[in-house]
C-alpha cells in the first residue's frame, strides 16, 4: 500500500498506524523434550507377546513415534507430512519430491520441493511400507487406515506434550 501510496495510484494507506501483535517466536524442540515425547508414546504396559515376534501392524503409539521421528529428521511441515503419498518418495535416491507444496505460489519459476533423507529415515520408510497394506495410498496413516490431518496431528501432539509434562511452546 506504501508503493501504492508513492505511486499516486491511491490517496491513502488505509493501513497505516495499524501496528501487528507480536506473539510469542516458536522455538525448536530440545533433545530432552524429543526424548520426552518418545517415552509418553510408548506403551503403558507391555503386551502379551513372545520377545522377538514382532506384530505385523504398529500400535498408535508407534504410528504416532513413527511421525516424531520422521518430522524431526526431515524437516517436512507437518502438513507435507500428512499428505505424503508414496508416489512422492524415492527410497532408491532417498529423496522425496513434492511437486505441490506450500511455497510454490510464491516462486517465480514454480519447481518441486526436494528433501534428502538421512539412513535413519530410508530405514525407517522401509518398514513402513513393509507394514502397511499394499497399494496404500499415503505413507503415514492413522489405526483406522487414514491419512493424517492437521487436527489429528495437533490433537495427539497436544496430549502427549501434557501426558509427557511439557510446556505449550
Amino acid at each position: 500500500f506504501n508503493w501504492a501510496v508513492q505511486q499516486g495510484l491511491i490517496a491513502a494507506n488505509p493501513f497505516r498506524g495499524i501496528r501487528q501483535r507480536n506473539g510469542e517466536p516458536r522455538r525448536p524442540m530440545t533433545d530432552h523434550e524429543f526424548r520426552a515425547l518418545l517415552r509418553a508414546t510408548a506403551p503403558a504396559r507391555p503386551s502379551g507377546r513372545r520377545p522377538g515376534k514382532r506384530r505385523r501392524r504398529p500400535s498408535p503409539g508407534e504410528r504416532f513415534r513413527q511421525v516424531l521421528f520422521f518430522l524431526r529428521y526431515t524437516g517436512m511441515r507437518p502438513g507435507e507430512m500428512a499428505s505424503l503419498q508414496w508416489a512422492d518418495v524415492d527410497l532408491d535416491h532417498a529423496v522425496i519430491v513434492l511437486r505441490k507444496h506450500k511455497t510454490i505460489r510464491t516462486q517465480r519459476s514454480p519447481r518441486p520441493r526436494v528433501i534428502p533423507l538421512v539412513p535413519l529415515v530410508v530405514k525407517l520408510l522401509n518398514r513402513i511400507k513393509d507394514q502397511e497394506p499394499l497399494g496404500a495410498e499415503y505413507v503415514f496413516l492413522t489405526r483406522r487406515k487414514t491419512a493424517w490431518n492437521r487436527w489429528s496431528l495437533g490433537l495427539r501432539m497436544y496430549r502427549m506434550r501434557q501426558k509427557a509434562g511439557l510446556p505449550k511452546d
